[in-house]
């Protein structure tokens, strides 16, 4: 009975310890997530790529063009 009682213990610790570091591990991404989201975002651009006869007349790549050449 005493090796049943020793091996839960030791399998209770190993699982709270495990939830401990999991959580702050969670919590640590989350916080570091939200300060740095606001940059992130602003500077995240979506390409996509097209092909075919509509390439040249697509909203979406004149779009495009029109911001690189406003960065640049």
């Amino acid at each position: 009975m005493e090796v049943l009682w020793m091996g839960l213990s030791i399998f209770g610790v190993i699982l709270i310890s495990f939830i401990l570091v999991m959580g702050l591990a969670k919590g640590v991404t989350k916080m570091n997530r939200s300060s740095r989201r606001g940059s992130f975002r602003s500077k995240w651009l979506p390409i996509q790529v097209y092909s075919g006869d509509d390439v040249l007349d697509h909203p979406d790549l004149k779009r495009l063009s029109e911001v690189q050449t406003e960065q640049v």
